[in-house]
């Protein structure tokens, strides 16, 4: 794609995208995921959610891609089971639990990814090998008493209470207890 990876996006030397954008590109990805798991038949889990797996097209929109871990469910299955599959960091507990891996394991993946793109931050260095789940290595940095240091202050902030803070300490709570 003409724009690269949302990769390449958020992590440019070039300096860092605008929050509006930041926001745009999420709400893209989500409605993409959504229509996977939803609307399309097979329904698809993409198992590899991630920022080098999103394009960003000429126009600056979003688009997934790589569907090559990618698992059709039949129309009557909600869950299947397999061996983990996708990238470190980004992986749902359940894959190394041994559990049946659902959709929400790519919306797991995506949480992540919000993170990253909220903190313009990767989840774990890349020469980290993960014995288990290896997502709680990156959660702690979300913590309430690390986020005046990891934020990124282009988030915008409403009265006393910002959205930041809101988002930040609410999301790994909600991925870690699907």
């Amino acid at each position: 794609m003409k724009n690269g990876s949302l990769a390449d996006f958020i992590f440019s030397v070039e300096g860092r995208p605008l929050w509006s954008d930041r926001v745009r590109i999420i709400l893209e990805v989500a409605r993409g995921i959504l229509y996977l798991h939803e609307d399309c038949e097979p329904h698809i889990i993409h198992c590899d959610i991630k920022p080098q797996n999103i394009l960003i097209d000429e126009f600056w929109t979003a688009k997934i891609s790589d569907f090559g871990l990618a698992m059709l469910l039949t129309p009557n299955q909600t869950r299947t089971f397999t061996g983990p599959r996708g990238t470190r960091g980004y992986l749902a507990p359940e894959w190394y639990q041994n559990k049946p891996i659902s959709v929400k394991a790519d919306i797991y993946s995506l949480g992540i990814v919000l993170l990253e793109i909220a903190m313009i931050i990767l989840p774990l260095p890349s020469s980290f090998i993960p014995r288990q789940n290896p997502s709680p290595t990156f959660l702690p940095l979300f913590s309430s008493s690390n986020l005046n240091v990891t934020h990124d202050p282009q988030i915008p902030v409403y009265r006393s209470w910002s959205s930041k803070n809101y988002l930040l300490k609410r999301l790994p709570d909600h991925l870690i207890t699907k």
